[in-house]
């Protein structure tokens, strides 16, 4: 029995593709496809350049940072034994309202600032302090009460792991986000080993008012930088941050609220001024529509 070959398929044989009918759609199929892997290989090496735009708003931490070490340093002065237990009726409704309320409002504007960790941080712990304001409200009046040490000591220390993974994440910012965010975990599994030994929580209120401080700090620090326009507290940025700094929480352009380089240009972003940001609408690119735009400043490829 013989087998026959193929000589179509034969191996080691160069075939000619311009017999195939198919071959003019693989070969653009395969053009495209080399294009888009050039398009996603720049992309790659700048930032990615979002739908959303940040906002060109004022600082908001040191708002959240502020709200967080007032309210933090009155409750941990009542846990410290240095002012009277009765002190607890400041604390609950500041602890809704100052310490609650207001690192939402601060958490919201992170977020239109484009601030994945500021509205992360201060709208966790925001809802940390209305729940124990809550808590306390309903339990100094006898409403919807009952004593469950256990499940406050769980979700104490469960916001002793967020922080950190805030602190993880923060190092790459700065030094001192990752020193306030260890400090407070430290503080949250101190409490949570207050509710089974009340020595504990004693030593958890002198280290909560260090951590207070610490807040107050991160507050003033940031303040100051955002009014006088340079780092007067120290905060020990990295200089990755210093670097990109102006390109992770760009401010929206004076002369297009479409721009996102806020006038700073850099190795393959132009700076755009109105009528020219014709890139920022665009959308992805893909295998149907590779056409470059043109940049109107210097005629290179822009993506």
């Amino acid at each position: 029995m013989t087998s026959t070959v193929n000589p179509t398929y034969a191996p080691g044989v160069v075939h000619d593709t311009k017999k195939h009918d198919d071959a003019p759609e693989f070969a653009i199929l395969a053009q495209r496809i080399d294009a888009l892997t050039t398009v996603l290989a720049a992309s790659a090496q700048g930032h990615f350049q979002r739908n959303l735009v940040a906002a060109d708003i004022g600082n908001p931490a040191p708002l959240g940072f502020f709200a967080f070490a007032i309210t933090l340093g009155l409750y941990m002065c009542v846990e410290a034994r240095i002012v009277e237990q009765a002190a607890l009726f400041y604390v609950l409704p500041l602890a809704i309202f100052l310490g609650g309320l207001a690192m939402y409002v601060t958490a919201i504007l992170e977020l239109v600032r484009r601030n994945a960790l500021g509205y992360s941080a201060f709208g966790a712990y925001g809802t940390f302090f209305i729940a124990v304001g809550v808590h306390g409200m309903c339990e100094a009046s006898g409403l919807f009460f009952l004593p469950a040490p256990k499940g406050q000591q769980a979700l104490t220390a469960l916001f002793g792991i967020v922080s950190l993974v805030f602190a993880a994440v923060s190092v790459a910012i700065c030094l001192l986000l990752p020193i306030a965010f260890v400090m407070l975990a430290v503080l949250f599994f101190t409490l949570a080993a207050g509710f089974v030994n009340p020595t504990a929580t004693k030593a958890a209120g002198w280290w909560g008012l260090v951590t207070a401080a610490v807040a107050m700090y991160a507050g003033a620090a940031f303040l100051f930088e955002e009014i006088w326009g340079k780092e007067i507290l120290p905060i020990f940025y990295t200089k990755p941050y210093k670097v990109h700094a102006a390109h992770l929480f760009p401010r929206i352009s004076t002369s297009d609220p479409r721009s996102v380089t806020a006038g700073v240009p850099y190795p393959g972003r132009p700076e755009i001024h109105r009528g020219d940001n014709q890139v920022a609408g665009q959308t992805a690119p893909s295998l149907v529509d590779l056409n470059r735009v043109k940049s109107p400043h210097n005629g290179a490829d822009h993506v």
